[in-house]
């Protein structure tokens, strides 16, 4: 009897630290999507003048109190209009986009402040 206790309350402390886990996994995904995109769309217009760029959620995609968004889509606006699809961006623009998440993350993973280099570049 003594030992099914033991058990219960093992299998009870596993079960918070999975929710625990839950709840960290969750935070550090929506506080990255954020910064994410805070900082992507200064780095793309800053190496396209008017360009805008964005992480969203699509249509049908969305997550719930408990559950993350099931996927993120990155969106683009040239010239004040925003493209449907990264397949109607130029290499060049493509290349652009892909330097500007790069360029993000090397910032961040440096600890680099975003907004000081930004007006260097």
């Amino acid at each position: 009897m003594q030992k099914t206790q033991q058990q219960n309350n093992k299998q009870e402390e596993i079960q918070a630290t999975i929710a625990n886990m839950d709840t960290i996994t969750k935070k550090a995904v929506n506080d990255t999507w954020l910064k994410v995109n805070e900082n992507l769309s200064g780095i793309f217009s800053t190496l396209l003048g008017g360009a805008d760029a964005t992480l969203e959620v699509p249509s049908g995609m969305e997550g719930t109190e408990n559950e993350p968004p099931k996927g993120l889509q990155l969106r683009v606006k040239l010239g004040g209009e925003w493209k449907t699809s990264l397949q109607e961006l130029s290499g060049g623009q493509k290349s652009l986009l892909s330097l500007s998440l790069v360029l993000f993350g090397v910032f961040c993973s440096f600890g680099f402040e975003i907004r000081c280099l930004i007006g260097n570049v």
